[in-house]
């Protein structure tokens, strides 16, 4: 995978070859949705294999099969009924997309916490690519959730009841304005055999899309010392 990060990244929309390869398409600009997201739905009438990829409105700069690349390769989609709702789904930090047709996970999971008096289910979480869930069927859990007051607040997810909660104490998030609204997920997949950097968690890895924006690494090495100038880290974009 090859990708830029810092470079200008205008609104992309997707081409597809039941519509022209029109490049500059009004009707399938993809929306921002931020974190470098970028995703569109959208209804192909009829039933069959298509083609498609992502490019920056208006030119041939395109994302593909083949990642960040000059009229980037096709990727292959079916849709098997009339109508068929198709998501279109960028990372551009990654310079990974995919087209998957709609789909819906199994799962009954809800957020709880300052924001909603910890009510265990006010605020369910959907994988189906609604209330803020990018991609249905994916296992990863999401929901918009307002924040009436600024500031520090926690939150964690539970089984809609108090018998399964995660993480086991709370997590957390920071808001500056009141009412922001912000995107909470929950990851089920077990990433433990993903190549790459080993991260930590590796399953039921809780999440917010909220203010946060300056961070230190902590630990024995350096006293527990949670403002050490020496040990702040940078930020990358």
């Amino acid at each position: 995978m090859v990708n830029v990060n810092g470079d200008t990244l205008r609104p992309v929309s997707r081409s597809r070859d039941f519509q022209g390869w029109n490049n500059a398409d009004p009707t399938t600009l993809m929306t921002d949705m931020g974190k470098g997201y970028y995703r569109l739905v959208y209804t192909v009438p009829s039933a069959g294999s298509y083609i498609g990829k992502v490019v920056a409105t208006g030119t041939w700069n395109a994302f593909g099969a083949d990642g960040r690349s000059v009229d980037a390769a096709n990727i292959s989609f079916t849709t098997t009924i009339a109508d068929q709702q198709v998501v279109f789904l960028l990372d551009s930090y990654t310079g990974r997309m995919l087209i998957e047709p709609a789909a819906s996970g199994a799962g009954t999971w809800c957020a709880a916490g300052d924001f909603n008096g910890w009510n265990a289910n006010s605020n369910p979480l959907y994988d189906d690519g609604t209330n803020g869930d990018l991609l249905g069927g994916d296992g990863v859990f999401t929901v918009d959730a307002t924040v009436p007051a600024p500031g520090r607040s926690e939150w964690k997810v539970t089984n809609c009841t108090w018998d399964v909660t995660y993480p086991s104490s709370n997590s957390w998030l920071n808001t500056t304005a009141a009412d922001q609204v912000v995107k909470l997920s929950f990851d089920t997949n077990d990433h433990s055999a993903d190549a790459g950097l080993d991260m930590l968690p590796v399953i039921n890895i809780l999440h917010a899309w909220d203010s946060s924006s300056s961070f230190t690494a902590v630990g024995s090495f350096q006293g527990w010392d949670n403002a050490n100038p020496e040990t702040a880290m940078t930020a990358l974009g």
